[in-house]
């Protein structure tokens, strides 16, 4: 195993390394190797030059083998790299002060101590070192390394490290050795490389050691690879300067609904692409930790994970309208990410469970930030904009529309905070915000009373069009719902609609996850058993659900920003039935490939209902104008160009950054 990860790094397969890793880690049943697994992992990243993240986890590989010298000695080495010397003194005395209390000093303990008593450039740092290890700070000059005692030494390389590094940092010693021909500087230089010092002006004086030196001689020292790839020969890197670092936020990652599975869907292609991409998502309870924020941190697919576990509200925060507004805890682990993964831009998805501060931290740090919204959270802490009655919000007042204020009187204030912590976080702090759809759009800018700063750009899944050639069921006409089985998106009207037909070849099918309650109050709705509920389907079942359907319903109450079934519908070849609210506009036309009806209304619904029933051939017709306009790749190299142009510092017009299903 270690043999392999060791090969995937010195072939550049860094995120491969890693993922290989996190998998090891998180199976791993053999606590003994859980330590060297941290070390690799340590490696990896300082081989990225995630300086933070490399001596995070050799710290961890540390803890869980606190005795272990050769761990010691790589954190020291790291530690040294970014010239940490007070802090490898500390280290190294606290791990010699244990292994004496506990009884366990040995000639390879000492001789690691005398080894990092050389390395320490600090004199202050070394005052432990000259009362303990008096004799190990002998002068390094000329006459000392010629003599037989220190030849004797250095044939370990160890300690052969312990004269190139003091040698780099004694001026005087480095000049005479330097000056005499029978010690060739270059030799020494050779064989200690791989626990070298970064000292520039050094590293600028051998560059001809460097280039010569194989990846198979440095891998001695983990530290090493870091010193090879950050400093010795650029060239052989992987070349990420020409594209953007990307910092996502999202709700959850491996939660359903569009907002979590499309920006996942979206970020794993990035990474796929060579994008060097990083999620901090809000998190639910962590199944071992339970420590309040705890921040987890994993790879999969190449993305860097950060989720936030364990936090006061796993979903909406009604009741705390400022800590929506300003989350101190998560500032602090958003801010610990930014230094960790160093973004160039930051695309926040969501920030439901992550405060609206964040916005403002990148802001302060001058990054480059866009958001894409998938629903209405800034403007209802519900995030839906409909009422307890299942009607949808008149406007983008929350005082005239929620019932939140008269649950919570005394929250008044704090809702107020709130709504202009929103109003300013998109007219002022985010610098581009992209809808899903025109209607999205139209609301977001009612709500802060200018569409300055947001654009439109549809969405599409990662879907495959059904060839329209599909056998179908042609003694019965099935309607079919798609999508989650839950009161906003209306799948009650369509049981209320049912109950005002009466056709005996008329079904209507039910495809999705649901609860329990909501379930039963469809089935209290339809007195006369018309509704089948099949419960969830997984993207593998769309041609089977294709073959069993005839056109789709689409009954969202809510300002639905613009569901991805709309499209997974039309590439089913199934014409969609659609409530005439939110984002539907965008992807159905009117006679074309779908039709409208009142939000709500089961009457209207029935009706609709009714006139495709008694002339179904309008249903054919709108079957052959069923197709997928616009990509998943189109969508994805248009975000591309639009992060490249960004990062380059470049201003997109509207209408390059703008993409619309139907032009």
């Amino acid at each position: 195993m270690k043999e392999k990860i060791e090969n995937l790094l010195l072939n550049d397969k860094i995120d491969e390394a890693k993922s290989f890793i996190f998998d090891e880690i998180n199976r791993n049943k053999d606590v003994k190797e859980t330590p060297e697994l941290y070390s690799l992992l340590g490696t990896a990243y300082a081989m990225e030059g995630n300086n933070s993240l490399a001596i995070q986890y050799l710290d961890k590989a540390y803890k869980l083998s606190p005795n272990n010298s050769e761990i010691m000695m790589k954190i020291c080495n790291f530690l040294l790299a970014n010239k940490q010397y007070k802090e490898v003194a500390q280290f190294v005395d606290n791990f010699y002060e244990k292994k004496y209390n506990d009884n366990q000093t040995d000639d390879e303990t000492d001789d690691n101590f005398n080894y990092l008593s050389f390395i320490v450039e600090d004199r202050d740092a070394l005052s432990y070192v000259q009362s303990e290890k008096e004799e190990t700070l002998k002068p390094l000059n000329k006459d000392v390394v010629k003599s037989n005692e220190f030849l004797e030494i250095t044939t370990d390389s160890d300690n052969l490290f312990n004269y190139f590094d003091v040698l780099l940092t004694d001026e005087q010693s480095y000049t005479e050795i330097e000056n005499d021909e029978e010690i060739s500087i270059v030799d020494f230089s050779k064989e200690a490389i791989d626990v070298i010092d970064f000292n520039n002006e050094v590293l600028e004086e051998l560059p001809e050691i460097l280039l010569e030196m194989e990846k198979s001689e440095l891998l001695e020292s983990d530290s090493s690879i870091s010193l090879y790839y950050e400093k010795s020969n650029e060239s052989i890197e992987t070349d990420y300067s020409q594209k953007p670092r990307l910092l996502f936020t999202t709700y959850g990652w491996n939660e359903a609904g569009g907002g979590t599975t499309f920006p996942k869907e979206f970020i794993k292609e990035l990474a796929n692409r060579g994008y060097k991409v990083a999620v901090f998502y809000a998190a639910g309870s962590h199944q071992t930790n339970a420590s309040p924020y705890f921040m987890e941190h994993n790879i999969e697919g190449g993305v860097e994970l950060y989720g936030v576990f364990n936090r006061p509200a796993a979903y909406y925060d009604i009741d705390n309208p400022l800590r929506e507004v300003k989350n101190d805890s998560i500032v602090k682990l958003f801010r610990q990410v930014i230094d960790e993964f160093s973004p160039d831009l930051i695309n926040f998805h969501n920030f439901l469970g992550l405060s609206f501060e964040i916005a403002n931290v990148a802001k302060e740090l001058n990054f480059i930030t866009t958001y894409t919204p998938y629903n209405y959270h800034l403007i209802d802490p519900l995030l839906y904009m409909y009422d307890i009655n299942l009607v949808s919000w008149k406007n983008t007042n929350f005082f005239e529309n929620s019932h939140l204020p008269e649950r919570f009187p005394m929250l008044i204030d704090g809702y107020k905070t709130r709504e202009q912590a929103a109003k300013k976080l998109l007219s002022e702090t985010i610098d581009y915000t992209f809808t899903v759809s025109r209607r999205v759009k139209k609301i977001l800018s009612d709500f802060i009373g200018t569409d300055e700063r947001i654009y439109v750009i549809n969405q599409v899944r990662n879907i495959e069009e059904l060839p329209e050639n599909i056998n179908k069921d042609t003694s019965n006409i099935h309607f079919a719902f798609i999508g989650a089985v839950v009161p906003q998106k209306g799948v009650h009207v369509i049981a209320q609609a049912a109950q005002l037909l009466d056709y005996d070849n008329v079904k209507f099918d039910i495809y999705g996850f649901s609860t329990p309650e909501y379930l039963e109050a469809i089935k209290s709705i339809d007195k006369t058993n018309k509704i089948i509920l099949h419960g969830e389907y997984l993207k593998e079942d769309f041609p089977k659900i294709a073959q069993q359907s005839d056109i789709a319903i689409m009954p969202s109450i809510w300002e639905d920003c613009a569901p991805f079934t709309l499209t997974e519908c039309l590439a089913m070849k199934l014409p969609v039935i659609a409530s005439n609210i939110g984002g539907a506009s965008d992807f159905i036309i009117e006679g074309y490939n779908g039709t409208f009806f009142e939000p709500g209304n089961a009457k209207a619904l029935a009706a609709v209902i009714q006139s495709l029933v008694e002339n179904s051939f309008k249903i054919a017709s709108m079957r052959k104008n069923c197709k997928l306009t616009l990509t998943f790749q189109d969508y994805v190299e248009h975000k591309i160009k639009i992060y490249d142009r960004l990062f380059k510092k470049e201003k997109p017009l509207s209408s390059e950054l703008e993409l619309y299903f139907h032009k």
